[in-house]
């Protein structure tokens, strides 16, 4: 049943995560098989229970949050369809000044709604005690740094998702990161952007975005849809890497 229970609808999530509860509560589990656990199995087997963000049945209000309440390496956070800033505190929630790069210090499953809509803004960074994890079913536009995803350490999965970039690059590698990704979209905005005004006077305004010429009123590219560096590598699979200049 912990397997499966990603694919399973919200309010069954919700139901065996309040079993989980009541089943290791002194009284209410008192008499539970649960008990024959001891703390560091218990453990292992509640990172499988994600931490839902945002929605009805969210049980963290940010992504900056639900990583805080993370009970041990591979911990499963679900992000709820929608928009979010990646470093945003609670009550920051429709407030852009939140954040907008998160480091993530240890091993997390990150998924988003696998019907799409689950949109992040920001750069995730993926730093010291990150050995390794998964990103999935995600768009994450960038907010002017050097990346959606900057990896330094550890060995990450990217799969079915959509990382947009206007500036430096969609993935950033460095140190001795492995980043694998499959059936992803890197790149500029391209069509998924929203283009200002198409005629111009002349002469035509040029700007330099962290690395990335851009033409004023044009959907923004990336200056890179991957970059690796040092010992780092990509490795890419039934991916599309467009609009980068």
């Amino acid at each position: 049943m912990l397997a499966t229970i990603n694919e399973s609808p919200a309010w069954h999530r919700k139901e065996v995560v309040l079993a989980f509860a009541m089943a290791s509560h002194p009284r209410l589990g008192a008499e539970s098989p649960l008990n024959v656990l001891d703390g560091d199995l218990l453990r292992e087997v509640l990172t499988l229970l994600p931490i839902v963000v945002g929605g009805p049945d969210g049980t963290a209000f940010t992504l900056k949050e639900a990583m805080e309440m993370a009970l041990g390496d591979g911990q499963v956070i679900s992000v709820s369809k929608g928009e979010h800033i990646v470093g945003s505190n609670p009550g920051q929630l429709d407030d852009t000044s939140g954040l907008t790069s998160l480091q993530i210090t240890r091993p997390v499953r990150l998924t988003g709604d696998p019907a799409g809509g689950t949109v992040l803004r920001g750069m995730l960074e993926l730093v010291d005690g990150a050995t390794s994890g998964s990103i999935s079913h995600l768009t994450i536009h960038d907010a002017g740094q050097r990346a959606c995803v900057r990896a330094s350490v550890g060995c990450w999965t990217l799969d079915r998702c959509i990382l947009l970039s206007g500036h430096a690059a969609a993935v950033r590698a460095e140190g001795e990161a492995q980043v694998v990704a499959r059936r992803c979209r890197f790149g500029g905005e391209g069509e998924i952007g929203t283009a200002v005004a198409l005629e111009y006077e002349l002469p035509r305004q040029w700007v330099d975005t962290a690395g990335s010429v851009q033409e004023y009123g044009l959907r923004k590219h990336s200056c890179y849809g991957l970059f690796a560096q040092d010992s780092a590598s990509i490795l890419i699979d039934s991916c599309q890497v467009s609009y980068c200049s």
